[in-house]
């Protein structure tokens, strides 16, 4: 079994194993040794944790190859309670290298749970470390880590030029796998801020470094973006045959996520093209997948998903059923961003079928949650959409003051249609109040914005705002 998963790591990762094959047998000595533990064959279970002790550097050592074992088997709370093990232990050693990459290690576990300022303390932390001990590797993964950081809560300048400082050691190191997640990062990037042409390009530079170095994984998750892509730009046959691909190269490695994922992102192209069934059947072939692996933050996502596509789809009660089957799972893993998205989520289906106060009630729950992990895209959305039940609710005042709010938010962290979305509602409070001047302007101001960024729609709401001036 143990070969079995080396040989699977070189399939995934390339020519940059060797330091993983030499790193990993304590590993898994300690992995067996955990495994004979709980079927109570505790002379077996401890034989194998000698072994792994004695055929590390340290028992630290040791502890840090453990937690990444269970990291890599997303047992993300048992691998965190060996990292801490194995910071005490670093500190009260004196040990500075082990813990610089302990608080690495337990970031990018905070960052997998959606913790973010929890996540952001620890690689700032682990950052100094690295810098003390003049180690620019080091310093450009946790460089790397923020940027993955500023990505998720919606700080794309932040994260893009995070993301080029750490290319740039990357290059200068020889890093190649790195230098090519990374830019297939700032195609993520590009992606989202509706830059289309920049993300393929991008995605199309990384791939043939992902090829060099013999990474698979790398190569299937920037075939399966382009295939997204694709899908923005309404090019569906080319979207569904990109998915097949990538879904081929996953089954080959042995991915199970990113399988599902482009199971997923099939189930978006049969919605697209009105075939609800196939949607559905290909959503739930994807979850299947998430609950087959055990990865319950992927069943949850994969849960959420499927209920906005019910959302979208009309079908109020089948996603709400969906959000609160999500918020359980959310809840149970403590992933307090998957918690907070899926109470805003349960607030727009208040909204939409008019119980105000329930919709109001379930989005400042919400907010607070986002700030506290400071996911600040999060928190203006939930500002945004609190100003629209104000203002569905004739408290003019307390909207247009949401609606500011959250404005700021969107410019702090270079979110141009949300800002232009507030700036168009707030338009609209000044047309009801009768300041015409007013409403004119800002209509104007946000049309100037949807423009910039491409947004059909929003123009037409616009215009249709000015058109009742």
């Amino acid at each position: 079994m143990a070969q079995k998963y080396v040989e699977r790591m070189e399939l995934i990762y390339g020519s940059e194993t060797e330091r993983f094959h030499e790193a990993t047998q304590p590993c898994f000595d300690a992995f067996y040794g955990k495994l004979f533990y709980r079927w109570k064959r505790y002379g077996l279970a401890e034989s194998r944790f000698r072994k792994a002790m004695n055929s590390c550097n340290s028992r630290v050592s040791m502890l840090i190859d453990y937690g990444r074992m269970e990291r890599m088997r997303y047992l993300i709370e048992d691998a965190m309670e060996i990292f801490q093990l194995a910071l005490k232990e670093a500190e009260e050693s004196g040990l500075v290298e082990p813990s610089a990459q302990i608080l690495y290690e337990m970031a990018e576990i905070q960052y997998f749970k959606g913790n973010i300022v929890y996540s952001d303390s620890l690689y700032k932390l682990s950052l100094d470390n690295f810098h003390a001990l003049r180690d620019p590797l080091g310093e450009a993964n946790c460089i790397r880590g923020l940027g993955n950081l500023r990505f998720r809560i919606g700080d794309n300048r932040s994260a893009d030029s995070l993301f080029n400082v750490a290319i740039l050691t990357f290059q200068q190191f020889g890093s190649r796998l790195k230098e090519a997640n990374c830019i297939s990062k700032l195609g993520d990037i590009r992606f989202l801020i509706g830059d289309h042409k920049g993300a393929d390009s991008l995605f199309k530079a990384a791939i043939p470094i992902f090829q060099e170095v013999g990474s698979q994984l790398g190569k299937g998750n920037c075939i399966r973006s382009l295939g997204k892509i694709r899908v923005q730009i309404g090019d569906i046959q080319r979207a569904d045959s990109l998915f097949r691909v990538a879904i081929t190269i996953f089954q080959q490695i042995g991915d199970r996520i990113g399988e599902a994922n482009c199971i997923k992102g099939l189930g978006d192209i049969r919605l697209i093209v009105g075939d609800n069934q196939g949607a559905d059947s290909l959503f739930k072939a994807a979850i299947s997948i998430f609950r087959q692996i055990g990865l319950s933050l992927g069943e949850a996502n994969g849960i959420y998903s499927f209920g906005k596509i019910r959302f979208l789809m009309g079908d109020n009660l089948g996603a709400d059923s969906l959000f609160n089957s999500a918020i359980q799972i959310f809840q149970l893993i403590g992933s307090m961003l998957g918690e907070a998205n899926c109470m805003r989520s349960l607030g727009k289906i208040q909204f939409i079928t008019g119980d105000n106060h329930s919709a109001d009630s379930l989005i400042s729950a919400a907010i607070p949650i986002y700030r506290q992990i400071g996911d600040r895209l999060g928190e203006a959305h939930g500002v945004s959409s609190l100003g629209d039940i104000r203002l569905r609710s004739g408290n003019v005042q307390s909207a247009d003051s949401l609606f500011d709010v959250s404005i700021r938010i969107y410019q702090q962290i270079g979110n141009r249609n949300g800002e232009a979305n507030s700036t168009m509602n707030m338009g609209e409070i000044r047309f009801l109040i009768g300041d015409n001047h007013a409403a004119d302007s800002l209509y104007n101001t946000a049309n100037f914005i949807y423009k910039k960024v491409g947004s059909k729609l929003g123009e037409a709401n616009c215009i249709n705002g000015l058109g009742k001036i």
